[in-house]
């Protein structure tokens, strides 16, 4: 039997243990406009979404996409909870895009995850005003280590730069994620209608923040030489080679979990 057939057998048996928890998650603010389908992936990974309604400075609990409890946490101090009269958004968005949480006028509001997993993130914020569509927002990350300005009408899409942002950053060993959000010109308050977090890992093939059988599989479905890796088409070439081989499989295995 090749490694190959081995590993397939091995996941097949159950001999290889489910990986971690995963820590990509998915938020939605306020719950006017109702909470986004498990199956809507807005600019990131579908999944359970989280449907955050508790009061400023309270803990709110969070799951991650599969709806299983992390240990991570949030917490946020702005202005209130919002959501539009009418639909502003298209289908399937509205859900996400027609409700969230206003600011605080000039003055910077936070939104804080305790508990995450240290590492790199992927961070997709969106700050679309379902009620003052001209408004912009500026998303902050750390001290002003990383932001962009969002806002403007609805384009009839998400649209980067416009309804939401990608940003990244590390996350330090305290597990501490903080994000501020304030106006993006003088007299807007600024909103925030969700966050979708991606921790990435190398080998986590299909991108829920961590590395387990469902990677492993994709590695091995891939198996073999890789036409495509100077265009990007083949992502389980972890070292670069051209070719899915023992050497991606022990580079996916050492980041398992």
């Amino acid at each position: 039997m090749d490694i190959r057939s081995f590993v397939t057998a091995s996941c097949a048996a159950g001999l290889l243990a489910a990986a971690a928890s995963a820590q990509s998650l998915n938020i939605d603010f306020g719950d006017g406009a109702g909470t986004p389908a498990d199956d809507y992936a807005g600019a990131a990974l579908p999944g359970v979404w989280n449907a955050v309604t508790a009061p400023p400075f309270v803990v709110a609990p969070l799951v991650d996409l599969a709806g299983s409890p992390l240990d991570a946490t949030l917490v946020w101090g702005g202005g209130a909870y919002f959501s539009a009269t009418e639909p502003a958004a298209d289908p399937p968005h509205n859900p996400l895009m027609d409700d969230g949480v206003g600011g605080a006028g000039d003055v910077m509001s936070l939104i804080q995850f305790s508990g995450l997993q240290p590492g790199n993130y992927e961070i997709t914020v969106y700050g679309f005003n379902a009620i003052n569509p001209r408004e912009l927002t500026s998303v902050i990350l750390g001290d002003f280590g990383d932001f962009s300005v969002i806002g403007g009408e609805w384009p009839g899409s998400l649209i980067e730069g416009v309804v939401y942002t990608v940003l990244q950053w590390d996350v330090s060993p305290s597990g501490v994620l903080e994000i501020g959000y304030v106006g993006g010109v003088w007299g807007h308050d600024g909103v925030v209608n969700g966050i979708q977090l991606r921790r990435i890992v190398t080998g986590d093939l299909n991108g829920d923040g961590s590395v387990g059988v469902p990677d492993l599989l994709l590695l091995l479905n891939m198996w073999g030489p890789c036409g495509e890796c100077t265009s990007g088409g083949c992502p389980a070439d972890l070292d670069g080679d051209c070719n899915i081989g023992v050497d991606d499989l022990l580079i996916l295995l050492a980041n398992w979990g």
